[in-house]
């Protein structure tokens, strides 16, 4: 047992450990999605109840998922030893851990992609007019600035000049993220073309885990 405990990687201090649940816990969802939803679903009306689910259910269970594998000292797996029934649990967790990794930092690259974009003297999203541009986009200023907010060509030869007003417009920011760094497709049907930018980004995030996680506990509390 105390062999075991010997060759079993542990935390080099108590801060460590704590930043590394808090980055477990708290992520791009939270920043980037929560206040979407809650001012989507009522503001305060949906606060209250959200924060009611998380102090007396979410921290707790929490909590003792957290207990429960520092008292073990084992994976997912393994910990349900002295009940095979719920052995099944644990390939589930592990299961989806490797389902919402894999999504979740696409998303973690989309963001890697956002700040190179930004190292500009003006962002690419902050006007119409781009070869990712349609009629249908508009900014903030356009009617203040201009006679014909349509008033203007991207370099792939598109003229909006004149054009009417489309019933569904779209901002600036949005058809650059749809048009240009998705380049989304009308359908799943229609798969598209490999996104390399998009793809080196990706890369770069799983090196930057891989370079957190290499020496296990030791490296990934820094």
């Amino acid at each position: 047992m105390g062999a075991q405990n010997e060759e079993r990687a542990s935390w080099s201090r108590h801060l460590e450990f704590f930043v590394t649940c808090i980055g477990f816990a708290v992520g791009l969802g939270n920043v980037w999605r929560f206040p979407h939803l809650m001012y989507e679903n009522g503001g305060g009306a949906f606060f209250i109840p959200y924060l009611l689910s998380l102090v007396f259910m979410g921290i707790p269970l929490f909590c003792l998922e957290i207990l429960f594998g520092q008292f073990a000292s084992k994976g997912p797996i393994t910990i349900w030893e002295n009940n095979p029934l719920f052995k099944g649990l644990g390939y589930t967790m592990v299961a989806l851990a490797a389902v919402i990794s894999i999504y979740y930092n696409i998303v973690v690259a989309t963001a890697i992609y956002f700040l190179f974009a930004s190292m500009q003297s003006e962002v690419p999203w902050a006007s119409c007019g781009n070869d990712w541009n349609t009629c249908a986009c508009r900014t903030y200023d356009m009617n203040v600035t201009l006679v014909d907010p349509m008033m203007w060509y991207n370099s792939s030869g598109l003229n909006c000049t004149g054009q009417e007003t489309p019933e569904k417009v779209k901002t600036s920011s949005d058809e650059y993220y749809h048009n240009k760094v998705l380049e989304a497709t009308d359908g799943i049907e229609d798969a598209g073309k490999l996104k390399w930018d998009l793809t080196l980004c990706n890369l770069l995030a799983w090196v930057i885990i891989a370079v957190a996680l290499i020496k296990g506990v030791k490296t990934m509390g820094k």
